[in-house]
């Protein structure tokens, strides 16, 4: 029997690298935003678990929005690119 992870533990795998680069600028500035205006407001383990999904949901944003479609881009050029007889890749011409 063989089961599929379920779809968000897929997408936070994925992103998970975009997750580690931006989560530290993510906490940060969502972090600054909830002292402003929910400090006082939310209790302080609410606004903890806030800022931390937050963080992640920057991370999958930088991932779906910027890497995901510069992937994509990379596999497309590298696809068009053609070898040359000693096996080196040669960049596509520009017509």
């Amino acid at each position: 029997f063989r089961s599929q992870p379920p779809g968000i533990a897929l997408l936070i795998g994925n992103a998970s690298y975009a997750i580690y680069l931006v989560h530290s600028a993510a906490i940060t500035f969502s972090a600054i935003l909830a002292r402003k205006f929910a400090s006082g407001v939310l209790p302080e383990p609410v606004l903890f678990a806030l800022v931390a999904t937050i963080s992640v949901c920057a991370g999958i944003a930088v991932h779906l929005f910027l890497e995901e479609p510069l992937l994509r881009l990379m596999r497309k050029r590298k696809s068009l690119a053609t070898r040359d007889e000693r096996g080196h890749i040669e960049e596509p011409r520009q017509a």
